[in-house]
């Protein structure tokens, strides 16, 4: 394999964090997944990404500064 090849940096990125990736292992109310948690705050982030826009803030038809 290459050395700047995807799987040669995901190898990198698994033994430099192996402590943080194996906590569940140790301490057993560490969920393995945070599938819960992201469906809880999703609402949060998608309401972020539509107010962002400007259709959502009434200036969907606003004219535009020269």
């Amino acid at each position: 394999m290459p050395p700047g090849s995807a799987t040669i940096k995901a190898i990198d990125y698994s033994f430099k964090r192996s402590s943080e990736l194996t906590q569940f292992v140790s301490d057993g109310d560490v969920p393995i997944s945070s599938n819960w948690v992201e469906n809880q705050i999703r609402h949060t982030a998608v309401g972020r990404s539509n107010w962002s826009s400007p259709a959502a803030c009434g200036q969907a038809n606003a004219p535009r500064p020269i």
